[in-house]
């Protein structure tokens, strides 16, 4: 009898311990939709499960239960490693890494800028330049003959891409026994009058003058006869321009243009790049690009800017 009874008691603990314990693997349909069932286990050192929005640990039974839920908390794009390299055709990636769970995720990066080539092309009424990495054309315009030239016979003006207007011959007048000029208002040609008799051969020139992104330069040639040392000038052609002066910018863009005043181009105009923390003025939102400009978000209220952070 006592053994029948101890026996009955075992059997009975044993079904009691069956129950507690099967948790949620007993009937995993019913759980995974009601995990309030499951008995959950949660071990933090068999690390996190996640999604691509969050992290947390998982319930060891499989009920789907969820514990500790938090955002990732993505690294540093800068730190991140680059996948492909961005090309001004296409965007790069760069995977980034969860700094609490090591989740990954793919970030776009953006296309790079067009970088002009060297030179200029160019038809009868326009010339462009060329991207270096994609062929594709910018900074399109019509000519402009702004620029005075001149050789040792003849003047003209001249496009910043090498277009040449039409060509006219020096019209010299005599400053002083030695010196004769161009008298074209345009032109700065000069030359000594030779001896009667004497053919110059000249030099290789010296740059006397040197050119900006405005103004040519002026090279003077030297006659090679010791006894003779005529002189006449050719204009060098204007440098490029350099686009760190002042900012200007429209509704969409910023831009500095070169120091001579000349405006930048398209290729050298980017988007404006406002602050990702704004200031307020008590009523609005001030936000400051680099360049300068500010926009305003109007708000619903008065906002304290002593208390603004």
């Amino acid at each position: 009898m006592k053994k029948s009874l101890y026996f009955l008691l075992l059997a009975l603990l044993i079904a009691i311990m069956s129950i507690a314990f099967t948790g949620c693997t007993e009937d995993e349909t019913e759980n995974e939709t009601d995990p309030e069932n499951c008995q959950h286990i949660f071990n933090e050192e068999l690390g996190y499960t996640g999604d691509d929005e969050a992290h947390w640990y998982a319930c060891t039974l499989g009920c789907g239960a969820k514990y500790k839920i938090e955002k990732h908390v993505w690294g540093d794009i800068n730190e991140a490693t680059i996948t492909k390299q961005p090309t001004c055709e296409e965007e790069g990636h760069a995977t980034l890494k969860c700094t609490v769970c090591d989740k990954e995720k793919i970030e776009l990066i953006p296309k790079t800028k067009h970088t002009v080539g060297a030179g200029y092309s160019s038809n009868t009424t326009h010339h462009w330049q060329t991207c270096g990495g994609c062929n594709a054309e910018m900074n399109k315009e019509e000519h402009s003959l702004k620029i005075a030239h001149y050789d040792q016979n003849q003047h003209w003006l001249e496009c910043v891409c090498g277009a040449q207007g039409e060509k006219a011959n020096h019209s010299w007048v005599t400053v002083n026994e030695t010196t004769m000029e161009c008298s074209d208002e345009n032109c700065q040609a000069t030359k000594t009058i030779v001896a009667e008799g004497h053919t110059c051969t000249y030099d290789n020139g010296r740059v006397t003058q040197e050119a900006t992104c405005s103004t040519p330069g002026v090279m003077t040639y030297t006659c090679t006869d010791p006894n003779c040392g005529a002189t006449y000038t050719a204009s060098i052609e204007t440098t490029d321009h350099v686009y760190n002066g002042a900012w200007d910018h429209n509704d969409t863009h910023h831009w500095r243009n070169c120091k001579c005043g000349a405006k930048a181009p398209e290729s050298e105009r980017e988007p404006h790049k406002y602050s990702d923390k704004p200031t307020t003025d008590g009523y609005d939102k001030v936000y400051e690009c680099e360049c300068g400009l500010f926009k305003t978000e109007g708000s619903t209220g008065y906002i304290d800017p002593d208390g603004w952070t």
